[in-house]
């Protein structure tokens, strides 16, 4: 497999989905701050993991023997533009909603709605100039708890928290409905060898350490993709 296949590969799945483990934390009721750190590194592992897939697929679509020093350069550098601005338009927008909210203590009932529309809004924001929407929301999301939280009332608050805890259930579910049925209905090209090799790599290397991991992760498939004859 050419080697900017396996960068391909491996930027999508490197990337954890710690969806049973948030499951049992919430279960046993750990501390919150363990949560919050479990969850926010899954959500920058997304966000960083959509980027590197694009820049990996503009330069698989280019071809490895036309791709130049400058091409590099250009990647990376648009790889940070990417990351920081969606970064810097979650945050405008969550202090944004944080002014707004200020004003709506005569109209209680309103606030949960603001705070719904604004987070969408900054994911359309970032995605209209083509930045990262998963790091936008997130860090809207971010700034929100430590500015919009103290702004709306008890009942608003309640209403946000698990009107959100549903809509995350519910998509979860709705994802894993589709990849379940994707995974049974398509065509696939099945080796035995490059999924036991990947579930190895994956799992030792996330045991390792998450920054080794990923490129001695990337190495290793190459090397097994070699020897298997891909």
């Amino acid at each position: 497999m050419p080697i900017l296949n396996t960068f391909l590969f491996a930027a999508l799945i490197s990337a954890v989905d710690p969806v049973a483990v948030l499951a049992v934390f919430e279960e046993i009721h750990v501390n919150e701050m363990l949560y919050i750190v479990v969850f926010g590194e899954s959500l920058l592992n997304d966000a960083v993991t959509v980027v590197l897939y694009h820049m990996f697929e503009a330069y698989v679509e280019m071809g490895e023997n036309n791709i130049t020093a400058l091409d590099v350069a250009a990647g990376l550098l648009k790889f940070l533009i990417v990351a920081l601005g969606g970064t810097l338009v979650g945050i405008i927008w969550g202090f944004l909603t944080a002014f707004v909210t200020r004003f709506t203590s005569s109209v209680r009932v309103i606030e949960p709605l603001f705070v719904f529309i604004m987070s969408y809004l900054a994911y359309l924001n970032a995605e209209i100039f083509h930045l990262s929407g998963i790091l936008a929301i997130t860090f809207c999301g971010l700034t929100m708890k430590n500015y919009v939280i103290s702004n709306v009332s008890a009942k608003s608050h309640t209403t946000i928290k698990y009107t959100m805890k549903m809509l995350s259930s519910s998509c979860e579910t709705v994802i894993f409905m589709l990849l379940g049925v994707a995974t049974v209905h398509n065509h696939h090209i099945w080796n035995t060898y490059f999924v036991l090799f990947t579930i190895l790599f994956c799992s030792l290397f996330r045991a390792l350490g998450e920054d080794e991991g990923v490129l001695s992760l990337l190495l290793l498939l190459e090397f097994s993709y070699i020897l298997v004859g891909l």
